[in-house]
């Protein structure tokens, strides 16, 4: 994927005055609604910092691409950030960012790299394999922007049941051999879909993802789940993509003891 087509994550953090973070906070849901609206806007994630200062709060919008960006710059930031100034004039302060989708130079392999030894440095010293499955989707979901589901499959007898990930509520059990994680687990081999709806017998768990790499889960001969990546953005992935999700699973087997009880070749 090139650089003009890859999403761009909008960073905002804010800081608002304790007598009115009430108020403020039910603003400030309504108000990224508003901002989903918009043209090339695709989702955001917002949350508020416990700490002993002022209230604060951070907002990763994720837009389509910088043409998208560029857009709202141009047609509606003057326009949203005057409502702010307008309900609170002199409560809250704003700092805003924009991450590119592999961000600070780095080209996608390189940053792959580093999120592989980062995997390894995290998971060292602990072997629970669902313990380890949990911080390796944290990892990759924080770290890998234009994503809206990073997470697992586990293979339970004769198909696949939901574990650990980030991302909206999902699907809970796959019949092995339907859909793009269970075609993935019955072939053995990943699976990099430029658009989901045009994969047959997809199964939409959240109708907001259109591209999807599934990497299944091969430790000595058996077959312990997938790893599945979602993104809202048709064509998000590409070879480096799938080599550097396939590098992560084997960091993430490697560092983990399997039980096989729960599962059947």
């Amino acid at each position: 994927m090139s650089a003009a087509r890859m999403p761009v994550i909008y960073r905002v953090d804010l800081t608002v005055d304790a007598q009115v973070a009430s108020r403020y906070e039910a603003w400030l849901r309504s108000h990224v609604s508003d901002m989903l609206q918009i043209d090339g806007f695709l989702d955001a994630q917002w949350f508020r910092h416990d700490s002993s200062g002022s209230p604060r709060w951070t907002v990763h919008y994720t837009l389509r691409d910088q043409d998208a960006f560029d857009a709202y710059l141009r047609d509606h930031a003057e326009r949203m950030r005057g409502e702010a100034e307008k309900e609170f004039a002199g409560g809250f302060s704003a700092t805003r960012a924009v991450l590119r989708a592999m961000g600070d130079g780095d080209d996608p392999a390189t940053r792959y790299d580093r999120l592989a030894r980062q995997l390894a440095a995290l998971l060292e010293g602990e072997r629970d394999f669902t313990a380890n499955m949990a911080n390796c989707a944290a990892l990759v979901y924080e770290n890998v922007p234009g994503l809206n589901w990073a997470g697992f499959y586990r293979r339970v007898e004769a198909g696949l049941v939901l574990g650990p990930f980030q991302g909206r509520s999902a699907c809970v059990r796959i019949e092995m051999g339907k859909g793009v994680c269970g075609s993935s687990a019955a072939e053995r081999r990943t699976l990099v879909v430029d658009d989901v709806n045009a994969f047959e017998g997809h199964i939409a768990c959240d109708a907001r993802s259109r591209s999807e790499v599934v990497v299944p889960m091969v430790k000595d001969d058996l077959l312990l789940g997938v790893f599945d990546v979602d993104s809202p953005v048709i064509g998000r992935f590409d070879s480096v993509d799938k080599a550097g999700f396939e590098s992560l699973v084997a960091v993430l087997l490697e560092s983990s003891d399997v039980d096989a009880s729960a599962t059947t070749i």
